[in-house]
């Protein structure tokens, strides 16, 4: 599954672009982080996260974000960055 965050539409294209090679499903991520909503995120595919770049890194709310949700199914996680 791939979980996005996109300011611009740029890493939105990137992520819905990557889902459709994997033959996977995209999430947009930004109603979830805007409400604190942290409820459980199941995949049985690998999790795929996706953010622009802000300074070197990904924006702060999108890491505090990953650090609480929950991911279910998968162990498998990988980070694009977009710049």
């Amino acid at each position: 599954m791939v979980l996005y965050f996109s300011a611009t539409g740029n890493t939105r294209f990137v992520a819905t672009e990557l889902a459709k090679a994997l033959d996977d499903e995209a999430m947009d991520l930004c109603g979830r982080i805007k409400e604190h909503n942290y409820e459980t995120i199941h995949s049985d595919r690998p999790f795929v996260f996706c953010a622009p770049t802000y300074v070197c890194e990904a924006p702060a709310f999108f890491y505090d974000f990953l650090r609480n949700v929950a991911l279910a199914g998968s162990n498998d996680v990988y980070m694009i960055s977009t710049s």
